[in-house]
Protein backbone atom coordinates (compact mmCIF):
# COMPACT_ATOMS: atom_id res chain seq x y z
CA UNK A 1 0.00 0.00 0.00
CA UNK A 2 2.85 2.39 0.83
CA UNK A 3 4.38 1.81 -2.60
CA UNK A 4 1.06 2.63 -4.26
CA UNK A 5 0.86 5.89 -2.29
CA UNK A 6 4.41 6.84 -3.30
CA UNK A 7 3.59 6.13 -6.94
CA UNK A 8 0.56 8.41 -6.79
CA UNK A 9 2.68 11.12 -5.16
CA UNK A 10 5.22 10.88 -7.98
CA UNK A 11 2.50 11.29 -10.60
CA UNK A 12 1.11 14.47 -9.05
CA UNK A 13 2.04 17.65 -10.92
CA UNK A 14 2.00 20.81 -8.79
CA UNK A 15 1.33 24.00 -10.71
CA UNK A 16 0.53 27.63 -10.03
CA UNK A 17 -0.39 30.40 -12.44
CA UNK A 18 3.25 31.46 -12.87
CA UNK A 19 4.31 27.99 -14.01
CA UNK A 20 1.27 27.64 -16.27
CA UNK A 21 2.01 31.01 -17.90
CA UNK A 22 5.65 30.09 -18.46
CA UNK A 23 4.79 26.70 -19.94
CA UNK A 24 2.22 28.19 -22.32
CA UNK A 25 4.65 30.94 -23.39
CA UNK A 26 7.54 28.53 -23.90
CA UNK A 27 7.69 24.89 -22.93
CA UNK A 28 11.47 24.90 -23.35
CA UNK A 29 11.84 27.76 -20.87
CA UNK A 30 9.70 25.83 -18.40
CA UNK A 31 11.79 22.70 -18.95
CA UNK A 32 15.05 24.55 -18.36
CA UNK A 33 13.75 26.30 -15.23
CA UNK A 34 11.69 23.64 -13.48
CA UNK A 35 12.88 20.30 -14.89
CA UNK A 36 16.59 21.00 -15.29
CA UNK A 37 16.56 23.55 -12.41
CA UNK A 38 18.61 26.07 -14.40
CA UNK A 39 17.92 29.34 -12.62
CA UNK A 40 19.16 32.68 -13.93
CA UNK A 41 19.78 35.88 -11.92
CA UNK A 42 16.71 38.14 -11.69
CA UNK A 43 16.54 41.53 -13.35
CA UNK A 44 16.27 44.79 -11.42
CA UNK A 45 12.50 45.07 -11.97
CA UNK A 46 11.88 41.69 -10.36
CA UNK A 47 14.20 42.48 -7.47
CA UNK A 48 12.51 45.84 -6.97
CA UNK A 49 9.10 44.18 -6.81
CA UNK A 50 10.28 41.51 -4.38
CA UNK A 51 11.81 44.13 -2.10
CA UNK A 52 8.69 46.30 -1.92
CA UNK A 53 6.58 43.18 -1.43
CA UNK A 54 8.75 42.05 1.49
CA UNK A 55 8.41 45.45 3.13
CA UNK A 56 4.63 45.31 2.83
CA UNK A 57 4.60 41.76 4.20
CA UNK A 58 6.64 42.89 7.22
CA UNK A 59 4.04 45.56 7.92
CA UNK A 60 0.93 43.47 7.34
CA UNK A 61 2.27 40.50 9.32
CA UNK A 62 2.25 42.49 12.54
CA UNK A 63 -0.87 44.47 11.62
CA UNK A 64 -2.98 41.28 11.82
CA UNK A 65 -2.74 41.57 15.61
CA UNK A 66 -1.73 45.19 16.22
CA UNK A 67 -4.22 46.81 13.79
CA UNK A 68 -1.57 49.52 13.36
CA UNK A 69 0.81 50.25 10.50
CA UNK A 70 4.55 50.46 11.13
CA UNK A 71 6.48 53.71 10.58
CA UNK A 72 7.45 54.30 6.95
CA UNK A 73 11.15 54.24 7.82
CA UNK A 74 10.99 50.70 9.24
CA UNK A 75 9.10 49.31 6.25
CA UNK A 76 11.53 51.05 3.89
CA UNK A 77 14.53 49.65 5.75
CA UNK A 78 13.21 46.09 5.39
CA UNK A 79 12.60 46.63 1.67
CA UNK A 80 16.07 48.05 1.00
CA UNK A 81 17.76 45.30 2.98
CA UNK A 82 15.78 42.70 1.01
CA UNK A 83 16.98 44.23 -2.24
CA UNK A 84 20.62 44.17 -1.13
CA UNK A 85 20.37 40.58 0.08
CA UNK A 86 18.74 39.36 -3.15
CA UNK A 87 21.45 40.93 -5.30
CA UNK A 88 24.16 39.47 -3.06
CA UNK A 89 22.64 35.98 -2.93
CA UNK A 90 21.02 35.64 -6.37
CA UNK A 91 22.99 38.06 -8.52
CA UNK A 92 21.63 40.66 -10.94
CA UNK A 93 20.90 40.19 -14.62
CA UNK A 94 21.53 43.26 -16.79
CA UNK A 95 20.25 43.87 -20.31
CA UNK A 96 22.36 45.70 -22.91
CA UNK A 97 21.04 49.14 -21.98
CA UNK A 98 21.69 48.49 -18.30
CA UNK A 99 25.19 47.20 -18.99
CA UNK A 100 25.90 50.47 -20.77
CA UNK A 101 24.78 52.39 -17.66
CA UNK A 102 26.80 50.21 -15.33
CA UNK A 103 25.72 47.96 -12.46
CA UNK A 104 26.17 50.62 -9.76
CA UNK A 105 23.90 53.07 -11.58
CA UNK A 106 21.23 50.39 -12.09
CA UNK A 107 21.36 49.36 -8.42
CA UNK A 108 21.18 52.99 -7.25
CA UNK A 109 18.17 53.61 -9.46
CA UNK A 110 16.58 50.45 -8.13
CA UNK A 111 17.09 51.57 -4.55
CA UNK A 112 15.56 54.96 -5.33
CA UNK A 113 12.50 53.23 -6.80
CA UNK A 114 12.19 50.86 -3.83
CA UNK A 115 12.24 53.78 -1.39
CA UNK A 116 9.68 55.75 -3.40
CA UNK A 117 7.28 52.84 -3.95
CA UNK A 118 7.55 51.61 -0.37
CA UNK A 119 6.63 55.09 0.82
CA UNK A 120 3.68 55.08 -1.58
CA UNK A 121 2.54 51.75 -0.16
CA UNK A 122 2.80 53.05 3.41
CA UNK A 123 0.90 56.27 2.66
CA UNK A 124 -1.73 55.15 0.14
CA UNK A 125 -2.26 51.40 0.40
CA UNK A 126 -1.55 50.06 3.89
CA UNK A 127 -4.00 52.33 5.78
CA UNK A 128 -6.92 51.07 3.66
CA UNK A 129 -6.68 47.41 4.66
CA UNK A 130 -6.89 45.41 7.87
CA UNK A 131 -5.27 42.05 7.07
CA UNK A 132 -6.49 38.79 8.59
CA UNK A 133 -4.18 36.53 6.59
CA UNK A 134 -0.74 37.24 5.09
CA UNK A 135 1.38 35.05 2.79
CA UNK A 136 -0.83 31.98 3.18
CA UNK A 137 0.55 28.99 1.28
CA UNK A 138 -2.33 26.91 -0.10
CA UNK A 139 -2.82 23.78 -2.18
CA UNK A 140 -5.91 22.37 -3.91
CA UNK A 141 -6.26 18.95 -5.53
CA UNK A 142 -7.80 19.50 -8.97
CA UNK A 143 -8.03 15.78 -9.70
CA UNK A 144 -6.38 13.81 -12.52
CA UNK A 145 -2.99 14.08 -10.83
CA UNK A 146 -2.92 17.89 -10.73
CA UNK A 147 -2.46 20.05 -7.64
CA UNK A 148 -2.95 23.80 -7.74
CA UNK A 149 -0.69 25.81 -5.46
CA UNK A 150 -0.40 29.47 -4.60
CA UNK A 151 0.35 32.02 -1.92
CA UNK A 152 -2.39 34.48 -1.01
CA UNK A 153 -0.44 37.67 -0.40
CA UNK A 154 -3.02 39.41 1.79
CA UNK A 155 -6.65 38.81 2.69
CA UNK A 156 -8.42 41.76 4.32
CA UNK A 157 -11.14 41.53 6.97
CA UNK A 158 -13.85 42.43 4.43
CA UNK A 159 -12.99 39.45 2.20
CA UNK A 160 -10.82 41.35 -0.28
CA UNK A 161 -7.78 39.63 -1.75
CA UNK A 162 -5.02 42.25 -1.98
CA UNK A 163 -2.09 41.88 -4.36
CA UNK A 164 0.74 44.41 -4.64
CA UNK A 165 2.46 45.06 -7.97
CA UNK A 166 5.27 47.45 -8.91
CA UNK A 167 5.59 48.79 -12.44
CA UNK A 168 7.00 51.61 -14.53
CA UNK A 169 3.71 52.61 -16.19
CA UNK A 170 0.03 52.35 -15.38
CA UNK A 171 -1.77 49.15 -16.45
CA UNK A 172 -3.89 49.37 -19.58
CA UNK A 173 -7.68 49.12 -19.52
CA UNK A 174 -8.71 45.49 -19.25
CA UNK A 175 -5.16 44.28 -18.66
CA UNK A 176 -6.18 41.99 -15.82
CA UNK A 177 -9.55 40.81 -17.14
CA UNK A 178 -8.18 37.43 -18.27
CA UNK A 179 -5.17 37.24 -15.94
CA UNK A 180 -5.00 33.68 -14.61
CA UNK A 181 -3.08 34.79 -11.50
CA UNK A 182 -6.30 36.34 -10.24
CA UNK A 183 -8.30 33.22 -11.12
CA UNK A 184 -5.68 31.05 -9.37
CA UNK A 185 -5.99 33.04 -6.14
CA UNK A 186 -9.77 33.32 -6.47
CA UNK A 187 -10.10 29.53 -6.60
CA UNK A 188 -7.71 28.98 -3.67
CA UNK A 189 -9.61 31.53 -1.59
CA UNK A 190 -12.91 29.73 -2.25
CA UNK A 191 -11.35 26.41 -1.25
CA UNK A 192 -9.94 27.90 1.96
CA UNK A 193 -12.96 29.96 3.09
CA UNK A 194 -15.79 28.05 1.38
CA UNK A 195 -17.12 31.26 -0.13
CA UNK A 196 -16.21 33.74 -2.86
CA UNK A 197 -14.02 36.74 -1.99
CA UNK A 198 -15.56 40.18 -2.08
CA UNK A 199 -13.23 41.08 -4.93
CA UNK A 200 -9.58 41.08 -5.94
CA UNK A 201 -7.75 44.40 -5.48
CA UNK A 202 -4.56 44.85 -7.49
CA UNK A 203 -2.64 47.68 -5.87
CA UNK A 204 -0.36 49.02 -8.59
CA UNK A 205 2.60 51.09 -7.38
CA UNK A 206 3.79 53.00 -10.43
CA UNK A 207 7.33 54.34 -10.62
CA UNK A 208 6.73 57.50 -12.61
CA UNK A 209 8.40 60.90 -12.05
CA UNK A 210 5.86 61.44 -9.30
CA UNK A 211 5.07 57.89 -8.05
CA UNK A 212 1.37 57.08 -8.06
CA UNK A 213 -0.98 54.34 -6.94
CA UNK A 214 -3.71 52.78 -9.08
CA UNK A 215 -6.19 50.22 -7.74
CA UNK A 216 -7.62 47.71 -10.24
CA UNK A 217 -10.64 45.75 -9.00
CA UNK A 218 -11.36 42.32 -10.44
CA UNK A 219 -13.87 39.51 -9.91
CA UNK A 220 -14.19 36.06 -11.44
CA UNK A 221 -17.17 33.95 -12.50
CA UNK A 222 -17.70 30.20 -12.47
CA UNK A 223 -16.77 29.96 -16.15
CA UNK A 224 -13.43 31.69 -15.54
CA UNK A 225 -12.57 29.17 -12.83
CA UNK A 226 -13.61 26.17 -14.94
CA UNK A 227 -11.57 27.37 -17.93
CA UNK A 228 -8.51 27.90 -15.72
CA UNK A 229 -8.83 24.41 -14.22
CA UNK A 230 -9.05 22.95 -17.73
CA UNK A 231 -5.93 24.87 -18.78
CA UNK A 232 -3.97 23.84 -15.69
CA UNK A 233 -4.85 20.16 -16.10
CA UNK A 234 -3.97 20.29 -19.80
CA UNK A 235 -0.56 21.78 -19.00
CA UNK A 236 -0.01 19.16 -16.28
CA UNK A 237 -0.74 16.33 -18.71
CA UNK A 238 1.66 17.80 -21.29
CA UNK A 239 4.40 18.10 -18.66
CA UNK A 240 3.85 14.49 -17.59
CA UNK A 241 4.19 13.43 -21.23
CA UNK A 242 7.49 15.29 -21.52
CA UNK A 243 6.16 17.77 -24.11
CA UNK A 244 8.01 21.09 -24.22
CA UNK A 245 7.12 23.16 -27.29
CA UNK A 246 9.53 26.12 -27.69
CA UNK A 247 8.37 29.66 -28.40
CA UNK A 248 10.93 30.34 -31.13
CA UNK A 249 9.27 30.80 -34.51
CA UNK A 250 5.78 31.42 -33.12
CA UNK A 251 4.05 34.55 -34.39
CA UNK A 252 4.08 37.52 -32.01
CA UNK A 253 6.22 35.71 -29.40
CA UNK A 254 8.00 38.93 -28.41
CA UNK A 255 9.26 37.35 -25.17
CA UNK A 256 11.38 34.92 -27.23
CA UNK A 257 14.33 37.27 -27.62
CA UNK A 258 17.73 38.10 -26.22
CA UNK A 259 16.26 40.95 -24.18
CA UNK A 260 13.50 38.98 -22.49
CA UNK A 261 14.75 35.41 -22.13
CA UNK A 262 17.79 34.48 -20.06
CA UNK A 263 18.04 31.12 -21.86
CA UNK A 264 18.24 32.69 -25.34
CA UNK A 265 22.00 32.36 -25.77
CA UNK A 266 21.97 28.62 -25.05
CA UNK A 267 18.58 27.66 -26.48
CA UNK A 268 18.93 24.77 -28.98
CA UNK A 269 15.83 25.97 -30.85
CA UNK A 270 17.34 29.36 -31.71
CA UNK A 271 19.66 29.29 -34.76
CA UNK A 272 23.27 29.95 -33.64
CA UNK A 273 23.64 32.99 -35.91
CA UNK A 274 20.67 34.67 -34.17
CA UNK A 275 21.81 34.18 -30.57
Amino acid sequence: MAQTHEKLEEQTVKLNQSKVKMYVRCGEQYRRRYVENESIPPGIALIRGSAVHRGSQHNFDQKVDSHLDLPNAEVEEVAIETMRAKIENEGLSLNEDEMAKGKDAVVNEGQRAVRALTGLYCDNVAPRYQPILVEKDLELDLGNGTTLTGILDTVADDGTIVDLKTMSKAPSVGQYDADIQITNYWLLYMAEFNEEPKHFAIECLIDTKIPKNHTAIQTRQKGDVEAFVNLTQSVAHAIEAGVAIPAYGQDAAWWCSKKWCGYWATCPFVPPHRR
